[in-house]
This record gives structure tokens, sequence and C-alpha cells, in this order.
């Protein structure tokens, strides 16, 4: 298989358009923004809710330090996650520097 190595193309977002054309051609994806949001903090409750029904359920079933084991996997994935990132986005630095 061959690679062929390409410049990346990247859409400029910047509109040319002028007054309340301009604010017209934002709204989608100021509203396909919001709708991420809406789903990624819908979904961050139900797993939370999730996670912390299935504690109970194994406290209650009388078994020690029952959130405990779930709480460290759900740590190490965060930590596995974080480190994985470049970065650039971590502190923000541009990598012109």
């Amino acid at each position: 298989m061959i690679c062929i190595l390409m410049e990346p193309v990247i859409p400029s977002f910047e509109d040319e358009s002028e007054g309340e054309d301009a604010q017209v051609a934002k709204l989608p994806l100021a509203a396909f923004a919001l709708g991420i949001g809406a789903v990624s903090l819908v979904g961050t409750v139900l797993f939370e809710k999730f996670v912390f029904g299935r504690g109970e359920a194994r406290r209650r079933a009388g078994v020690r330090f029952a959130h405990t084991r779930q709480a460290v996997a759900i740590a190490a994935l965060k930590a596995g996650a974080l480190y994985a990132l470049p970065d650039e986005i971590l502190l923000g630095a541009s990598s012109e520097d």
C-alpha cells in the first residue's frame, strides 16, 4: 500500500458577507455546538447515575469499599486520556514557538 502525504485542507470559517447575513451563517455552527454540549451533559449525568447506582447496589450487598474499585478504574481512564493529549492542548501553547 502506498501512502501519499498531502497537505491537510483546513476550511476557512471566515465569512466575507456583512451584516445580518453573517450572523445567520453562524447559526448552524452555534446550534451544532449547543447540541453537542447538551448531549455531552446528559450523557455524563446518565453515566454518573449508572456508576453510582452500581456502587450502591454493591454496598447493599455488603461489599467493602463498594465505590472505590470503580472510582479507581475511572480515574485511571481519565489519567490515560489526559496523558494522551498533546502539550499544546493542555498548556495552550502554540506549536510555532
